[in-house]
């Protein structure tokens, strides 16, 4: 009785302790693995956002430089954190249509100095000849943002030049930094590019 007895017993003391040792240091290790998985995560997309909003925002900018017949901003041989012109439109002419039957569009890139910074894209049709863009306040409604984070992590910087002997060619230099809610340290990737009007400015 006594040898059925010992063989339905239930674990011991120590090997309850030293179950619930090991599965401690099983249970800690996961999540140690699980954070720092998640934490490289949150890095990976960080980047990805940063090199996406900053690939937008070139993209965008080449785009409307490409159909450009006249650059207001940058005057030629000075910089500015603002780049505005015109599409269609032949500013000798009044800004009368260039093309007939085309539309007649005007384009204006802005910075707001923030926080939190943000790079802004107004776009709109002219009126009736002679017509001018309207008045902008960067940061007002109707624009759309390109890059930037409401919360500041993400922080754009474009400025833009154009030489005086070459008034069709815009030099972007720009950069974007980002830094976590983790760390204070901040990660900046910058360059410099140059885009060209698809025809000599008029």
């Amino acid at each position: 009785m006594s040898t059925r007895l010992k063989r339905r017993a239930g674990f011991s003391l120590i090997e309850l302790i030293v179950a619930l040792a090991i599965g401690s240091v099983v249970l800690s290790a996961m999540m140690i693995v699980t954070t720092f998985a998640a934490t490289r995560q949150m890095s990976i997309l960080r980047d990805v956002t940063m090199v996406g909003q900053g690939v937008l925002t070139i993209e965008t900018l080449r785009s409307s430089l490409r159909t450009a017949s006249y650059i207001v901003a940058p005057s030629s041989n000075t910089q500015s954190d603002v780049l505005s012109g015109y599409t269609n439109a032949d500013q000798s002419a009044a800004f009368a249509p260039i093309h007939a039957g085309r539309p007649q569009e005007y384009f204006y890139f802005c910075m707001v100095a923030g926080p939190p910074r943000r790079f802004y894209r107004y776009t709109g049709l002219l009126g009736s000849p002679p017509a001018l863009m309207p008045v902008i306040s960067c940061g007002q409604d109707g624009g759309e943002t390109l890059a930037g984070d409401p919360l500041n992590r993400l922080v754009p910087n474009l400025l833009f030049s154009r030489d005086l002997n070459s008034s069709n060619i815009i030099t972007v230099n720009y950069s974007m930094s980002y830094s976590s809610s983790s760390s204070s340290a901040w990660q900046t990737i910058q360059g410099k590019t140059s885009m060209q009007t698809q025809a000599p400015l008029l």
